[in-house]
């Protein structure tokens, strides 16, 4: 457990590349629906190799935020629309 609390990712772990541009007139669509997110897995002991990702479990919220029409909606885990707790979004 010591040697995944000590990983650090590399910067090669992660893409330089520019995400691809929206499609034409994407930008004018509501924000789509919520999905569900994808919740972190409890296991008895970390994947082999080097070529995996993981994240801390901190404490907070898990949000999706769907952008579109010029506005933005944030989502908890369970589909509730929490837009109107980050009015900053």
């Amino acid at each position: 457990m010591s040697k995944l609390a000590s990983h650090r990712p590399t910067i090669e772990a992660f893409s330089t590349r520019p995400a691809r541009p929206a499609s034409r007139g994407a930008a004018h669509l509501p924000p789509p629906a919520f999905r569900p997110v994808q919740l972190a897995k409890l296991v008895d002991r970390v994947p082999a190799g080097d070529r995996w990702i993981h994240e801390m479990k901190y404490d907070g919220y898990r949000i999706l935020v769907a952008v579109g029409g010029g506005e933005a909606r944030a989502y908890t885990r369970s589909g509730l629309d929490w837009s109107g707790r980050f009015p900053s979004i």
